[in-house]
């Protein structure tokens, strides 16, 4: 799918030169759209960000230490 996927390489990600990822619209295809779009789209999307935010701030997250400490 990448080339060296094992490379930390984040600007792969990044579709042209201006520094702003593009997000991919079929990626939320899954709630649909027009008439058809999923009455719970809101409450799915909140639902993820409060989940990941609640894991979140039971971690205490630092830099890296070095060999040195």
């Amino acid at each position: 799918l990448y080339p060296d996927p094992y490379v930390f390489r984040p600007e792969r990600f990044i579709a042209d030169g201006s520094g702003k990822t593009q997000l991919d619209s079929t990626l939320l295809r899954s709630f649909n759209y027009g008439r058809r779009i999923c009455p719970g789209k809101n409450l799915g999307n909140g639902t993820v960000w409060l989940a990941i935010a609640s894991l979140l701030s039971v971690f205490e997250i630092t830099n890296a230490l070095d060999d040195s400490g």
